[in-house]
């Protein structure tokens, strides 16, 4: 995680993730999310941001067979 924040005492962190690449998902995406998803206790809390200047395409169909390798 790039950025942790908390926006109260009691609150749940949020994990923020800056990402920089060309092509969308970016290498090992599966291990990436599924470190962030250990520490984290629901989706809410993960927020990948992309520099989209940087990014060159999204290929749907890699990007859905990366997010189907996660095993949680």
């Amino acid at each position: 995680m790039d950025v942790v924040v908390r926006m109260g005492e009691n609150s749940r962190p949020v994990y923020y993730e800056f990402k920089s690449v060309k092509n969308l998902p970016p290498s090992n995406f599966a291990k990436q999310f599924l470190k962030d998803l250990e520490i984290a206790d629901n989706l809410d809390q993960i927020k990948w941001y992309f520099d989209g200047s940087k990014i060159s395409r999204l290929d749907k169909e890699v990007f859905l067979r990366e997010l189907e390798k996660v095993e949680i």
